[in-house]
């Protein structure tokens, strides 16, 4: 019966339990389903934090849109990159395809255009988890924060601002008299129009591109220091998991 729950997971009933091993009785079945679910809650825990990015340029966050109808006939995918705690987009662009040589190359661009920032977030997918950007990460010291598995709200950020930058694109290809036909122009307006008028922190906050623009740059020592702690807290999980399952073991 273990087995049989590993496989299907905790939200089987008793009734089906009761049908998949009818020498067992109905109470014997609950009482093992509820224990069963017991041990399945504490191994699965997963803390709930709201997780606050609060200096520019630090945290980056990357995702492909697509596919769609190809932007002047070429194009079926967009990548988008946004400064995680300022709304800076600073990418927006058609692209051919959406793999992890065409996300490496468009970092390796703003690398070089604004430095590297100290985290990438990105969903599990295989451009982001190649070894082509991978390798691009480990080169400039760019950790690589990924979204828990089955879920995508975790990289909300630039969730969000893809949908904001969609809307503006199309509402741009509208007033040049093409609605539904983006350009590659289109793109852009809706890039620079996002930065320039957004107000991500209320209607007095300021601008994506006024936040931007106070950003001091990430030196040496920081990227040092970061990683470091980086490695202290992964050091600490490992060891509570680790006294976690001898005890749930024992």
């Amino acid at each position: 019966m273990i087995r049989f729950l590993d496989e299907h997971g905790p939200r089987v009933g008793v009734a089906t339990l009761r049908e998949c091993f009818p020498a067992m009785t109905r109470s014997e079945l609950a009482d093992l389903l509820r224990r069963y679910r017991r041990v399945w809650r504490r191994r699965n825990r997963v803390p709930l934090r709201v997780l606050t990015w609060c200096v520019p340029g630090r945290v980056w966050a990357i995702d492909f849109s697509g596919p769609m109808s190809a932007i002047e006939g070429r194009y079926p995918y967009l990548i988008a990159v946004r400064d995680v705690c300022t709304g800076q987009q600073l990418l927006w662009r058609p692209v051919e395809e959406a793999t992890g040589e065409v996300a490496r190359d468009a970092l390796t661009a703003l690398f070089a255009e604004h430095g590297p920032p100290l985290v990438l977030k990105s969903d599990n997918g295989s451009p982001f988890t190649g070894h082509a950007v991978r390798q691009l990460l480990k080169t400039h010291g760019v950790e690589s924060l990924l979204s828990p598995p089955y879920w995508p709200a975790y990289n909300g950020a630039v969730e969000a601002g893809i949908g904001s930058l969609k809307d503006r694109t199309e509402a741009s290809a509208a007033r040049a008299g093409h609605p539904g036909y983006w350009t590659c122009d289109d793109v852009t307006r809706a890039r620079l129009e996002a930065n320039a008028l957004a107000r991500p922190n209320g209607e007095n906050g300021p601008t994506p591109d006024e936040q931007w623009q106070r950003r001091t740059p990430v030196t040496d020592a920081e990227r040092a220091a970061f990683r470091t702690a980086v490695e202290e807290m992964r050091t600490a999980l490992d060891t509570c998991s680790e006294a976690e399952e001898a005890v749930t073991s024992g």
